[in-house]
């Protein structure tokens, strides 16, 4: 059964990295907030680098694989995406995929159900 995402751009990026993101709609309907997909998008909208996980998180975007969903009020635990994932994540009791370590933590110790790569593989 597919559950719904909040998705951080270290998990984006790492996901690409490991060759798995092609598995992530198997399980998850995924949505991730502006400033996630401004920071995964970085390289190729405002440095004009053909960056792989970025033209593919373009192309899901696209193609409604990932669809842009904003909370209504965003955390203030750490980096801005980690803090609009969570936000997501919590108002809409998604689940947060998240690879840097003490949001990962911090998100854990406030109930909220995290997924990172590793784990994914795991899965998997």
């Amino acid at each position: 059964m597919k559950r719904p995402a909040s998705l951080d751009s270290s998990f984006w990026i790492n996901a690409c990295a490991a060759g798995i993101v092609e598995f992530l709609p198997d399980y998850y309907d995924l949505f991730a907030c502006q400033v996630v997909a401004d920071e995964v998008l970085y390289p190729l909208r405002v440095l004009g680098i053909p960056v792989a996980a970025a033209e593919r998180f373009q192309a899901w975007l696209d193609a409604g694989r990932i669809v842009i969903q904003e909370p209504t009020a965003p955390l203030e635990w750490f980096q801005a995406g980690e803090n609009y994932a969570a936000a997501l994540a919590r108002e809409q009791g998604y689940r947060l995929l998240i690879d840097d370590q003490n949001p990962y933590h911090f998100a854990t110790t406030y109930g909220l159900k995290v997924l990172g790569t590793p784990e994914f593989i795991v899965v998997l």
